[in-house]
């Protein structure tokens, strides 16, 4: 999403001026291509919007969500922690005999 709306602020500002410089069939051209990039980046946000809206959000966002989904989880109070034990679980190994393979 973040390309289109570069294109739309940089062909834009072009195409309308080319277009109050013109006349003719040449004038709708550039009206025509300052309207289309943002006419496009809408629709693309409404597609994205309604279809996974996750995508539409800040990297940063994304990051702290990640977080939050394997440290705790949210409820009405707001995150809760999962619990951590200050120290590992270990299981022993097996022994081996002689002669089982490794």
């Amino acid at each position: 999403m973040n390309p289109m709306l570069w294109i739309s602020g940089l062909t834009t500002p072009f195409a309308i001026g080319a277009a109050a410089m013109s006349d003719g069939p040449m004038q709708y051209f550039f009206a025509v291509l300052a309207f289309v990039p943002i006419a496009y980046s809408i629709r693309a946000y409404d597609f994205w919007m309604k279809k996974d809206p996750d995508r539409l959000q800040s990297e940063r966002y994304l990051i702290e969500r990640q977080i939050v989904g394997r440290i705790g989880y949210k409820s009405d109070d707001g995150v809760v922690e999962a619990e951590v034990s200050s120290q590992p679980i270990l299981i022993e190994n097996p022994k081996l005999d002689a002669g089982d393979v490794q």
